[in-house]
């Protein structure tokens, strides 16, 4: 099948999900067991139908445009549902993280107490959502309410990067639509959390490639995962290591152990990233201490 037609059938799937949470507005989701599916109307199972449609029929299409527009509004289509069919932002932690950033605009400063000292530990997202606040002046619920479907294709975005970096075309395509369509574990609300695996994930595409200028890029989205979210930070630098003992070990299989065995000092950055997660970042250690209190 043509890859224009395909692209037709999904954008027809998509504009039908997005037409039937017109004049939607949930505020309660019974206690069934689907949920907040459970209560959506026919018309929207319709739109996902033909996008999933659309994919099967074009898993092997030869346009890689076409394939990851279909997986990205397949992708929005589903998860974006919470955001398209609810009255308000449902998730606490959007109004939490937002006032965060509000109180860097409104003061140029941060709040180091309680929980809202994570925003002065790690300033790198809060820091971008007020730069977004200021220049933008967005309507809050309105930008939070959104927001979502922003970190929904930027994370698409990177993960079909990421397994075109790594895979050949086929098996790249099959892991994005497993990695996609299995991912029950990501939050996308406004918090350091929605961006901080695309642009971990970003970090390895960059490094894959050659040249002083993707160096720089791979550099940038380190220092943004390090000053933003430090779980996803931590697994960054442990998957960072893991490669660079894979580069070292082929190396010494190709040039040989001793051609090899010089080990170099710590990069500026690695530094920078311990320094920061290390020393001046304890004192986000009381806010961790408390969320997992209130958790139990």
């Amino acid at each position: 099948m043509r890859w224009p037609l395909l692209a037709l059938l999904s954008l027809s799937g998509f504009i039908i999900v997005v037409a039937s949470s017109i004049g939607q507005s949930i505020d309660f989701v019974p206690p069934v067991e689907f949920g907040l599916f459970a209560v959506l109307p026919i018309t929207y199972y319709v739109g996902i139908g033909l996008m999933a449609l659309s994919m099967t029929l074009g898993l092997n299409s030869k346009n890689e445009a076409c394939f990851f527009m279909q997986a990205l509004l397949l992708y929005l289509g589903i998860w974006g549902a919470r955001f398209l069919f609810t009255a308000n932002p449902t998730i606490w932690d959007s109004y939490m993280h937002y006032f965060s950033s509000l109180r860097m605009i409104e003061t140029g400063t941060t709040i180091g107490e309680g929980i809202f000292s994570y925003s002065a530990n790690y300033p790198g997202f809060f820091l971008l959502g007020a730069t977004y606040g200021l220049m933008a002046q967005p309507d809050v619920l309105t930008f939070l309410q959104y927001w979502p479907m922003f970190a929904l294709s930027v994370t698409t975005l990177s993960m079909y990067l990421f397994v075109r970096t790594y895979l050949n075309k086929v098996d790249g395509r099959i892991a994005l639509l497993v990695i996609l369509l299995g991912n029950v574990w990501l939050a996308y609300h406004y918090s350091p959390q929605s961006l901080g695996l695309a642009m971990g994930l970003l970090v390895f595409v960059f490094l894959e490639k050659k040249g002083f200028y993707w160096l720089i890029l791979a550099l940038a989205a380190f220092t943004y995962v390090t000053i933003s979210h430090p779980t996803t930070g931590f697994f960054i630098m442990l998957a960072l290591i893991g490669r660079q003992l894979l580069v070292l070990y082929r190396n010494m299989r190709t040039k040989g152990v001793k051609r090899c065995s010089g080990v170099r000092r710590p990069t500026p950055a690695a530094r920078s990233a311990g320094w920061w997660t290390g020393i001046q970042a304890r004192r986000s250690r009381p806010c961790t201490r408390h969320r997992v209190r209130a958790g139990a």
